[in-house]
């Protein structure tokens, strides 16, 4: 079995309110609360990357599990690594003392939290290893450009961690998650620059910001995430009473709401906190667990369902079960 023996999380730098973003017209600021629900994000300092975060999130999580066992592999999603090329993860993993554990990236843009649970899971469900430290952080401020209103206003930098393992026994069981991708929404979310394609003949293209087709992810989330959702139940025979807490990607709460109504469960059961961080990318569900985990030990649950949705296209789910 593979349990979840902790978790934690970290934004560093300077809080940044809507009423904050000068570079925007006065009375377009509060059409971001409007269309998204975010009122703050943070953005990180200058001095200051992605493996900063990663290794404070991984710290934290860490102190938080009291573990003293060997942690085997370490990975890191990010879609915004502090290189283009070594994996940030081998910095993360040696800022932590870990030298010969295995580390890696992997850039799954917005579902990066959920693919990493799952692939603790199958690492260990394999037995190539018994403990995973999985790390999800982000820093979109690096990417976006400051002028546009379609993207800027949206994100937040931040990071968190998990520590799962089969060495140890927890009340959250982590259970085979389901996982999707589609490659004809390649162009949906996107940074068009610093990859091969951007160099021909020896010429770099200009730097490209990150893009996003709104509407169109917003209409891709409301469709895949209740579809995963269902499959998920459909798998392990659950109703929707046996969902004790929704943890959603955290881009916009029109989009929880939506998913909500679709699924028919309740709002209050479905947890969000980008009104206070913004969409930290793949950071967002990882993130949104360790608060909801924390600000809620002594509940009474089931289950656990994360899921995410983002650039790729790609989408999946996670089941936590919650045992007493």
């Amino acid at each position: 079995m593979v349990f979840l023996l902790g978790t934690g999380s970290s934004v560093l730098g300077e809080a940044v309110s809507n009423d904050d973003l000068l570079q925007f017209p006065k009375s377009a600021r509060p059409l971001i609360a409007v269309k998204t629900g975010i009122l703050n994000r943070y953005i990180l300092q200058d001095t200051d990357t992605t493996s900063t975060l990663a290794f404070d999130a991984a710290r934290k999580c860490l102190e938080s599990s009291s573990f003293s066992g060997s942690i085997d592999v370490v990975i890191l999603a990010t879609s915004t690594p502090d290189r283009l090329l070594p994996a940030t993860a081998t910095l993360v993993a040696k800022k932590l003392g870990l030298s010969g554990a295995l580390a890696f990236d992997i850039n799954s843009v917005c579902s990066g939290s959920c693919l990493l649970i799952q692939q603790a899971y199958s690492l260990i469900s394999s037995k190539f290893a018994n403990t995973v430290l999985v790390i999800a952080a982000d820093v979109y401020s690096r990417i976006l450009n400051r002028n546009d209103f379609s993207t800027c206003p949206y994100f937040g930098d931040g990071a968190a961690a998990a520590l799962i393992s089969s060495e140890r026994e927890t009340k959250y069981e982590i259970l085979n998650g389901i996982f999707h991708s589609d490659g004809s929404g390649f162009n949906m979310i996107t940074v068009k620059g610093f990859g091969c394609e951007s160099h021909y003949n020896g010429q770099t293209s200009p730097k490209s910001y990150f893009s996003m087709s709104g509407r169109d992810v917003f209409n891709f989330a409301v469709e895949k995430a209740p579809c995963v959702i269902r499959e998920l139940m459909y798998k392990y025979s659950m109703g929707i009473d046996d969902i004790s807490q929704l943890i959603l990607h955290q881009a916009n709460i029109n989009i929880v709401k939506k998913i909500s109504e679709k699924l028919k469960i309740p709002l209050d059961r479905c947890f969000h906190n980008m009104e206070k961080y913004g969409n930290m990318a793949g950071a967002s569900v990882l993130f949104a667990l360790d608060e909801f985990l924390k600000q809620n030990k002594d509940q009474d649950l089931k289950t656990i369902v994360t899921c995410s949705f983002g650039g790729g296209l790609t989408w999946g789910v996670n089941l936590i079960k919650v045992n007493r």
